[in-house]
């Protein structure tokens, strides 16, 4: 019996020596592949980026003061590694902008070679062949509120005339019709404007806008003018389908009904005289005559005691 008993007790000791030796193992690995990940988390990433990128091309040659179609790009694979400063990477940002510099086909597009919205080369790329761009300043800002670049609008012209009596009247009256807006102050058709300044701070609100418009030879002359004497006001239009409505003149007599005598243009002959009559009642010592021959003006003062002399 005791031979028995020393043989279960050491098969049992063997058996938990083995154990022992299996569990120590298992935890030196455990500790090993934990230390291995701790390291390999610790270790620096190697910045491996793609080795190409897309970038636009020109699909044709194009010259100086082209406008930007979408035919007019390709995307082409190139190395990473390349010059790729000002490449433009995205063709369709970049349609409707004007070429400042000519281009061969399979040329990089850099931005360097494209006009900045709003300039005058931009401008010019949208002008039909006769046409002029003129820019007119506008006193009420709210006007921005329904112009936009590719409208289509009437110009007005407020000034102060001299009537048949030569006095000062202010009159408005339509002098442009059917233009078309070109840019509302740096804002163009088929570019784009920015919010903020290039340093991150809001632009200042403006206390005018400046729209430039699409006119023709000769009417430049009308809008200058009647910048320099007046005021210059726009009309919103419909973009089709709309007839030119008559000029006609507005007035303050014609707004609030005055009798059609007043507002009968008068005619004057070259030789007219107006000798208006002294008040009744008062004796004048002296009177005015007004001479008028070819719209001038011309005033004499005579005594009434010489008057009275000679007859």
């Amino acid at each position: 019996m005791r031979q028995i008993t020393m043989i279960v007790l050491g098969l049992g000791l063997a058996l938990g020596a083995a154990a022992l030796v299996s569990v120590l193992q298992s935890g030196l690995v455990a500790a090993n592949s934990a230390e291995a990940a701790a390291a390999s988390a610790s270790a620096p990433s190697s910045a491996s980026g793609p080795d190409e990128v897309l970038v636009a091309v020109l699909a044709r040659d194009l010259q100086s003061g082209h406008r930007i179609t979408p035919d007019d790009l390709s995307v082409e694979v190139v190395d990473a590694s390349a010059d790729l400063n000002g490449v433009v990477r995205t063709p369709l940002a970049v349609v409707g902008r004007v070429l400042i510099a000519s281009g061969v086909k399979g040329e990089l597009l850099r931005t360097m070679n494209l006009a900045r919205p709003g300039t005058g080369a931009s401008i010019a790329a949208q002008l039909q062949p006769g046409d002029r761009a003129a820019t007119v300043t506008l006193r009420d800002v709210g006007a921005k509120v329904i112009l936009y670049p590719g409208a289509k609008v009437d110009v007005l012209a407020t000034m102060q005339l001299l009537d048949g009596r030569n006095q000062r009247r202010t009159a408005t009256r339509t002098i442009l019709q059917d233009r078309r807006v070109l840019a509302v102050d740096d804002e163009i058709a088929g570019g784009e404007v920015a919010a903020i300044d290039d340093d991150g701070r809001r632009r200042p609100v403006a206390r005018s806008i400046t729209v430039t418009l699409a006119v023709r030879p000769g009417e430049v002359e009308k809008l200058e003018l009647a910048s320099e004497q007046g005021t210059i006001g726009l009309v919103l239009r419909p973009m089709e389908g709309d007839v030119s409505a008559a000029n006609s003149v507005a007035t303050a007599e014609t707004m609030f009904g005055e009798s059609k005598a007043r507002n009968a243009p008068r005619i004057q002959d070259d030789s007219a005289v107006l000798a208006p009559a002294p008040p009744q009642g008062l004796d004048a010592d002296w009177w005015d005559m007004v001479v008028i021959r070819g719209g001038k003006s011309e005033g004499h003062r005579f005594d009434s005691e010489s008057e009275e002399q000679e007859n």
